[in-house]
């Protein structure tokens, strides 16, 4: 089936059995992209009355049809399951390059289910998959996770996308997030909390080498082509700056999020709401741009405080 490998990865964390299963070609259709795929499979498998830290509630990540082609932004993955705040399903979205690397290992899903004995972590590449000892990033943040694992597998930064869980998500915080490649995080409904009731600190994935099934190639890529000079010439400010100069437009129109979206009114000087402002933060702090997959947005600068 073009579009979809059709593989999604089981992992039984209490029994640490690992399956490679193939999906009904009509799921796919019927269900497209990751959140229908894992909404899907989160209500097939999830007794009505399962609680959001029962280990039979699934953890799923999953990746759409487009995921690891040419079009901006398709690196990004949803993560479906029952979260804490309100024991119910719900979904979340993280950009990064993780979803290209899941299909580029030849899976369009990863479900999770069951509590590890111990902190684990899940390593995956085009070939194999394990889960190993994670004991020793027991209460490391989401920011230098990604690092130690890479480094303990010789990955430079691009060969491999992580997705993991802080402090917060090992003690069961119910806003707890799932930080994916270093600060795209898939937060809504407190899912970091359902990866940290499963003693599940990490979901490792190697840049595989599998081909994408596309139908037409030249034609993705043409399109791909127009939207990213769509892009340059119709919203350049989202190419030059990313999604930063917003600030200023929806402070102006009243629609910024203020004190935790008690407010939407920010009372703010003129010069320090400039100094929030896209162009000042780019030219005074910015050290280097950074993108997601195939994506020309470059929202992710790295950055250098210096005062």
């Amino acid at each position: 089936m073009t579009g979809y490998e059709g593989s999604i990865l089981r992992v039984d964390l209490e029994k640490e059995k690992l399956e490679r299963c193939i999906l009904p070609e009509k799921i796919l259709r019927m269900y497209l992209g990751g959140t229908g795929l894992g909404a899907k499979i989160l209500y097939d498998e999830v007794p009505t009355g399962t609680e959001w830290s029962d280990p039979e509630n699934r953890l799923i990540i999953a990746a759409g049809p487009l995921n690891a082609t040419a079009i901006g932004g398709s690196g990004s993955v949803s993560v479906v399951s029952k979260g804490p705040l309100t024991n119910g399903a719900g979904c979340s979205q993280a950009n990064g390059f993780f979803g290209a690397y899941l299909r580029l290992c030849g899976l369009n899903g990863i479900v999770i289910y069951g509590k590890a004995k111990g902190l684990k972590y899940l390593y995956v590449d085009s070939e194999s998959e394990d889960l190993k000892d994670a004991e020793w990033l027991r209460e490391i943040d989401t920011y230098k996770t990604p690092d130690l694992i890479k480094h303990y597998y010789g990955c430079k930064e691009r060969d491999m996308a992580v997705a993991s869980i802080g402090p917060a998500g090992e003690n069961l915080v119910k806003f707890a997030g799932i930080f994916f490649d270093h600060g795209h995080s898939a937060s809504h409904n407190g899912l970091g909390a359902v990866m940290g009731a499963k003693n599940l600190k990490a979901v490792a994935i190697v840049k595989g080498q599998k081909e994408i099934p596309i139908k037409n190639p030249s034609k993705v890529r043409e399109i791909a082509k127009k939207l990213i000079e769509n892009v340059k010439e119709q919203n350049r400010n989202l190419y030059d700056y990313g999604t930063l100069f917003g600030i200023h437009s929806n402070a102006a129109t009243n629609m910024l999020p203020v004190k935790n979206y008690t407010t939407s009114t920010w009372k703010i000087s003129k010069d320090k709401m400039r100094k929030y402002g896209a162009q000042y933060i780019r030219e005074k702090y910015a050290v280097k741009r950074n993108s997601c997959w195939a994506c020309q947005i470059h929202h992710c600068d790295i950055m250098k405080i210096t005062e």
